[in-house]
Parts: C-alpha cells; structure tokens; sequence
C-alpha cells in the first residue's frame, strides 16, 4: 500500500495506482493487487482460489503529467518518474528512460527481485561522452546521473531481459573512496538467482574508484548474451567491460567500448574471474589498457574457467598481460586471439602467466613490445607452469602465426616453462610440458634464450614433444647466444622428442645457423640429437611429411596432425589425414593413392660374387622406389699359353618388364709360366 487516506478524499496518484486495504486470513500476508474502477466502500476479490475481502479507503483519480522521455516536466512534481508498466506475467515493461529509472528506485527500495524487459530502445542522455566523463549535449541538455542497481545487502536477483534492445548514455562517475562509490555499473551487484540477458549498453560512461563493469560491477549470477559499446574505467580496483568481479556465469557477450584501469584486474569482458566463475563464448573488440599488471582482453586474472572466446582488441599493460587472460590458475580451451599485445614482461597472445593448460587455443596477434624489454614472451603464454610435477599442465594443440618480439626468454609457443612462480603468498617451483604445437610466426630478441616453439625450458621436469616451427628466429644484438630452430635453451635433463624446425631458420647474434636447440644436451648449433630435433626443408614440410612424422608415422587412431597436401604449407589441426605409400607416385598423400607407372632407368649391377649377380633398376619418377633381379649368368673362357694369362669373360643378363639387359665382366686368370721337360744336350 503506498499511502492511506479516509473515505471520500480525493487523491493525485498516476493512473495504474489505486489505494486499498487487503483483509487478510488470521496469519496470512498481504498482496498489492491493483483496483480499478472502485469507489470508496467495500468489495471482494478473487486471487487463485481465495476469496479476499478489500476496502477501498479513497477514490483513485488520475493525475495528469507531462513526460518526456518518461521524465516528468512538471514543476515540483512528486513523481518524476513514469512508472513501467506491470505486464499480466508480473513483469515490468520499460520502453523509455524514465520508466527505466522508476524501475531502478524500485529495485533499490526493496524489490530487488523485480523482473522487467525492455520494449523499446531507451536513451537516458543523448549526447555523448569522452573518456574522461566530459558529456557534449545533444540538444544543451543537463546531464543525468545513473544509480546502478542493487547493492552488497541487497543483491538484484530479478530477471532484465534486454529484448535485444539498446540502453544508451548512462552515466555513472563515482570519484569517491568509501564504500557507497565502491562498485559502478548498470548493477551494482547481481545476486545468485538473478540474470540480465540480450542487453545492449552503448554510448554510456562507467567509471568509479573501486570495481566497475557495464553491466554488473560484481556477478554472483548470470549475464548471457548482452554487449557494451560504452567506456569503463576503474582508478583502483577490478573492472571490465560487461563486469568488474565475477563469481557467476558469463556466456556469449562481447565489448567494443574501451576499458581502462590500474593496480588491479583489468579485462575486455571481465575484470577479475574468481574459482566459480565461467567465461564462456565472449568476444572484446575494444581497446583495453591499464598502468598495472594482469591486464587481458577478455579477463584480467582468472582463477575460473575460460572457454571459447576471441579477443581482436588492442591490449597493453605494464606486465602479466594475455591477449585473452593476464594471468590464469585455471585451464583455458578453445580461445584466439588476433590483437597486438604489449607489455615489459610476460607477456602472451594468450596468457601472460598461466598455471593452469591451455588447450586448442591460437595467436595470430603480435605480441610483445619493443627489444628493450619484453622479458618471457610466447605467441601463447609467457611463463608457464603448474605445481604439479606428477599430473603436469600441458599446453596442447595450440598455434601461433603471429610476431613475437621480447628481450629474453622468448618462444614462438612459450617464453619459459618450468621455473619459480608466485604461488598464493609464496613461491613454488613449477612444472610444464608442450605436445602437439606449431609456431610458424616470426621470433625476435635481444640477449638470447630465443626458440621457434619455446625460448627457456628452465627445469628437468618439463619438455616439448611433437612440436614443430618454421618461422625465422633471430636477435638483434652479435652478442645474442642460446637461439635455436625448436628451443633457445634446455635444462640439462628436460626432455624434447619428435620436434621439427624448417631448415636455416634460425640463427645467433653473429648470423651463424643454428639447429634444433641452442644450448644443453640436446643440441647445439654443430648437432641435433636424433629423435629430438630434425630439421626439414620447406618442401618437406608442405609434402606432409612432417605431417606423418608427428602423427608417429600412422594415419590410424585420434591424429592430432592434418594436412591438406597442396592446399597446406605444413601440419596443421584440421583439413585432411596424410597417408604414406612408398609405392605411391607421392609417398605422402590424401585420400586414395595414386600409384605411377615406374620409369625404370638403366640397371646397376652388383658383381661382388660372379655366381650370383643382382642388378637394381631405380624409377627415374620416385628414387625411392627400387626393384632389384637376379641376372642369369654365362661365361666364355680364351685359354693362355704359358706367357699369356686366360681370359674368362662373364655376361650377366636380366629382364625387367619386357627388355633385357645386360653387362660383362671379365677375369683374367694368372700365367701358367714355362713347364720345361728334360733338357737335350749337344
């Protein structure tokens, strides 16, 4: 009940407002249902399958207002906002700004498990804003200030369905440091329960002290399919472009709007996101900056999962920065990045720093700042590595095709794996392997500890399997050391199996090529160990050879490797199986072979044993391809006197499809000498 009067007195409410007492059973409560068309008395109501008695204690008169946009323009009005209106599925409809702003006093007045939808697109300011919160009016209008929704006692738990439809110029400047300017956004706080869904915000301006998102400052529920074109800042805490702290779900939302920050999370959808949390099917194309650490285009830090996002965005942080996560304890899937990422130190396409796997994820970005810093940086991850040493993280089927520049410690896949991180408030020695991944993006840097797939592998306990790179490795200093084709440097037991590098693409500060691993036990640049690293010329990489050998030299099973031979510089995860038929025209091919028609040269025959003579044809279209006869023998025989040795003279004849062919050799035997018999004497 909004407000009692005595029978028969006139009140000025708006039109949907009518004043009633509910009697009520002994115990039961009471329910606001609207009356209309009662005069004061008594009447009965049925809701369900009760039967209520009420008392209408005033006549409800409709007051006329002036509206604008929902807002009331007249002087000392008691109501300045439109009401929405309840629909008969008890959902509120908002189709202007200021029924958007009478539904937001009504969530903070205590219902804040009110549901609503929009039915039109509704704009609150219609000029527009610059990042530093300057508003240029449209019409010389004020601006109007936005109080988000809900709050950390009473969380919105309701359902706004956006309708896929558009709020635009919102504004919300909390300059303050106490708790009331803590959290800015559409929502201050989205309780567990509560959803906002297919929601546009654009053209607004976010911006607080503490955590800020567009649409929520902090998730505890969900928020599917919504987008924000607007800018956020934060000046101390977490802040993203749909929300600043997540602990719920976020599915199938993208930013375009810039999202600035600093000394705390920084991301293009979601600033920090905590053990709970999910972010799912989320795109940033906006630009995502911050003065600080753990910046990311589409979370800052993750202790949750990341799954199936894509970041096109420019981002920069000062260090710890990911083109899709600074830094994450959790795993990642199935994520890609294709904007520029930089930083002063790990630095990632991916992840910056990253404890967790990073599964089927790819960079097509470049990474890295200028040579000057740019300690370990990856076309995937930066650092690497779990605590694990048993039940290792793993970064699997990943690719990079972007440039990646650092300092030191710089990889095609990883800069270091293995190593020393901080670990909660200490540190810990960290474990990490690399399987099934390829690098064919350039690799630049300074000092050295440079690799096409990764620049250090610091300890015993982590390696590189079934990985190969054909990008350029190089630094820019004479004095760079530890450069290598697979790996820049080794530990001296770290293991690396069944790796690939295409021939001279790598090279030291003095222009010297290198092999498969700078430094360690592995490799150097005068060797590579067999069953390590090997390297193959850029035709065999495109003949999908390579392709064979990383499959461990099967075309059966779950293959990881696919090629399109013709169509495929070299291996990569999707296209066609590559088979291997010695008897085929191409011993490596797709689908059904083709075998040819042998172009038999001339015959080499083997002589080592005059009884038994072999000749070998070689097909002048395939050298693999031999076929070796037995040779029928025949011989004649020139008998020597005594000062003449005998000649034998062996004729070794073989026929191979239809024409003969032959070849002699001829054996002379040893002088008899002289066989003087009784001498005559005179």
């Amino acid at each position: 009940m909004r407000r009692a009067a005595a029978a028969g007195t006139s009140l000025k409410l708006s039109p949907q407002w009518y004043l009633y007492e509910v009697v009520t059973a002994p115990g039961e409560s009471s329910t606001q249902i609207t009356v209309t068309g009662v005069t004061a008395g008594e009447t009965t109501l049925t809701v369900g399958d009760r039967v209520y008695t009420v008392v209408v204690t005033g006549t409800a008169v409709e007051e006329e207002h002036h509206y604008v946009n929902g807002f009331c323009t007249d002087a000392d009005c008691d109501e300045p906002y439109q009401p929405a209106v309840l629909n008969e599925d008890g959902i509120y409809e908002i189709g202007n700004g200021g029924q958007l702003y009478w539904f937001m006093e009504l969530v903070n007045g205590g219902a804040n498990d009110a549901d609503a939808i929009l039915v039109d697109n509704v704009t609150v300011n219609p000029g527009t804003f610059a990042e530093d919160g300057t508003y240029t009016a449209a019409e010389g209008e004020a601006v109007r200030s936005w109080t988000a929704m809900g709050s950390a006692a009473a969380e919105y738990t309701g359902t706004f369905n956006g309708n896929s439809k558009s709020i635009s110029g919102l504004y919300l400047n909390k300059t303050g440091t106490t708790s009331a300017d803590k959290y800015a956004g559409f929502i201050s706080h989205l309780g567990e329960g509560g959803e906002v869904k297919d929601l546009t915000v654009a053209g607004s301006y976010f911006y607080g002290y503490g955590t800020v998102g567009a649409v929520a400052a902090k998730n505890n529920g969900n928020i599917e399919g919504c987008t924000n074109s607007s800018y956020v800042g934060s000046g101390s805490m977490n802040c993203g472009g749909i929300v600043g702290d997540n602990y719920g779900t976020v599915t199938g939302c993208s930013n375009s709007g810039a999202v600035t920050g600093k000394d705390a999370a920084v991301g293009g959808i979601a600033g920090k996101n905590n053990s709970d949390g999910v972010i799912t099917d989320c795109e940033n194309t906006g630009a995502v900056s911050s003065s600080s650490k753990h910046v990311g285009g589409i979370v800052g830090s993750s202790a949750g999962a990341i799954r199936e996002n894509s970041n096109s965005g420019a981002v920069k942080g000062s260090s710890i920065t990911g083109g899709i996560v600074g830094q994450s304890t959790g795993d990642i899937e199935d994520c890609v990045n294709s904007g520029t990422v930089e930083a002063g130190s790990d630095i990632g396409g991916i992840a910056g720093i990253a404890m967790g796997s990073i599964t089927r994820c790819g960079n097509s970005g470049t990474v890295g700042s200028d040579f000057i810093y740019g300690s370990r940086t990856g076309g995937i991850v930066g650092q690497a590595g779990g605590t694990s040493k048993t039940d290792k993280a793993v970064i699997s089927q990943c690719y990079n095709t972007g440039t990646v520049n650092g300092k030191t410690e710089v990889g095609g896949i990883a800069g270091q794996i293995g190593g020393s991180m901080s670990v909660g408030n200490g540190t810990s020695t960290v474990y990490m392997d690399i399987e099934d991944c390829y690098n064919t993006g350039d690799v630049n840097g300074t000092t050295g500890n440079l690799g096409g797939v990764v620049g250090y592998v610091y300890n015993s306990d982590s390696g590189v399997e079934d990985c190969y790179n054909t990008g350029t490795v190089s630094p820019s200093s004479k004095y760079a050391t530890y450069v290598g084709g697979v790996a820049g440097r080794l530990a001296s037991d770290a293991t690396i199996e069944n790796c690939f590098y295409e021939t001279g693409c790598a090279k030291d500060g003095s222009n010297k090529v290198q092999n498969g691993v700078g430094a360690s036990s592995k490799g150097s640049s005068t060797a590579d160990v067999t069953n390590a690293t090997t390297k193959k010329t850029e035709e065999e990489f495109a003949s999908g050879e390579v392709t064979w050998l990383l499959n461990d030299s099967t075309d059966e099973g779950d293959l990881v490797w696919k090629q399109t031979i013709g169509t495929d510089a070299s291996a990569v995860f999707t296209g066609e199986i590559v088979h291997y038929n010695v008897d085929a025209e191409e011993p490596y091919y797709n689908g059904e072979p083709t075998i040819h028609e042998h172009a038999w040269g001339e015959p080499t025959f083997d002589w080592s044993d005059t009884e038994n003579v072999t000749a070998t044809f070689t097909c002048t279209k395939n050298t693999n391809h031999t076929e070796t006869v037995d040779a029928v023998i025949t011989s004649s025989t020139t008998e020597g006197d005594c000062e003449t040795a005998p000649v034998t003279t062996y004729t070794a004849t073989v026929t191979l499809e239809g024409n003969e062919y032959t070849d002699t050799k001829t054996v002379t035997g040893e002088v008899p000498g002289h066989s003087y018999g009784e001498p005559t004497f005179t």
